[in-house]
Formats: C-alpha cells, sequence, structure tokens
C-alpha cells in the first residue's frame, strides 16, 4: 500500500499547486473548508496528542497542539489530511487524532502519506545527492535537508530510511 500513498499523496500535490520544498498543508485545508485551530495541551480521551480530525455534520476543523513547534504542526496537518483523504467517509461522523507510538495501520498510512506529501520524492533525492555530493554525512545530511523541507530532523530520516538512501 505505501506504493499508492505515495501516489495519493503526488496527486494532491499536483492537484493543488504545490511544487517545491516547503509544502504549505495549510493550503490543501483552506481548499477543502478544512477550519485549522489550535489549542493549548491538546488532549482527547484523557491522551496528550499532536492533533486531531474532527468531522461533524459538514463542518470538517484539524486541531493542532498550540505547544507543538512549527515543523510539528506542519506535520500533524499533512497527518490529518491524509485521514481526509484515504481513510474518511464524508456521510459519517469522524474523529482521528494523532498520537507519536501508535501502530494502528491508519495511522502509518497517515504518517507515509504526510511524509510524501512534505518531502516529495523526487526533490528529496535530488537534494540528497546534493549534500552527500559535498561530503556531508548522514547527519549532516539529515540537519540539512530537515531545514530544506521544512520538517523535523526525525520525519526526515524516516523519509530518507523509506526512500531506501540512508
Amino acid at each position: 500500500m505505501v506504493k499508492s500513498i505515495a501516489e495519493e499523496a503526488k496527486k494532491v500535490r499536483e492537484k493543488y499547486g504545490l511544487i517545491g520544498t516547503a509544502i504549505d498543508p495549510t493550503i490543501i485545508a483552506k481548499e477543502n473548508d478544512i477550519k485549522i485551530v489550535e489549542k493549548s495541551n491538546l488532549k482527547l480521551k484523557g491522551e496528550l496528542v499532536s492533533g486531531a480530525i474532527i468531522k461533524d455534520e459538514s463542518d470538517i476543523m484539524i486541531i493542532l497542539n498550540a505547544e507543538d513547534s512549527k515543523n510539528r504542526k506542519r506535520f500533524t496537518i499533512a497527518h490529518e489530511l491524509a485521514h481526509y483523504f484515504l481513510h474518511l467517509d464524508k456521510n459519517v461522523k469522524f474523529v482521528d487524532y494523532k498520537r507519536s507510538d501508535s501502530s494502528d495501520p491508519k495511522e502509518l498510512d497517515a504518517d507515509e502519506f504526510a511524509g510524501c506529501l512534505l518531502m516529495g520524492e523526487e526533490l528529496v533525492k535530488e537534494k540528497f545527492k546534493k549534500a552527500k555530493s559535498i561530503g556531508l554525512d548522514n547527519d549532516g545530511i539529515v540537519n540539512v535537508l530537515s531545514g530544506i523541507f521544512v520538517v523535523s530532523n526525525s520525519a526526515m530520516y524516516t523519509r530518507l530510511k523509506r526512500l531506501e538512501l540512508l
């Protein structure tokens, strides 16, 4: 399913005209009338979470943990948009919340979609090759590319591993 998730993320990037390395997932949310709000100390079912997507009737909202970093919030928006594109039944109330340690297949799919959306394969490979050519080690490459793509080092490391570049 990973390839189809990557293809779906690429379709979404193309549909919304998102090019380059610093993709803004809020554009996708706005185009789909999805509200984005931040809440301090975001907890759902008593658990501290990074974000959630909630559909009630015709309203859809992404809630972000206000304490998270800018990069974390970007990834969380992309993750919650994955649920919108991959898992949301338009006719049913829906709640999902982002946990950092979930092994739920839908959560893993959403993380993969978010990584593919924010870090397009061709650009990651191009930037990786350039970073490698100037002699950066793996840690240096992760640091540089995470800055270029405006994601956390962890998200970049995971993306590079998935693309079998590390």
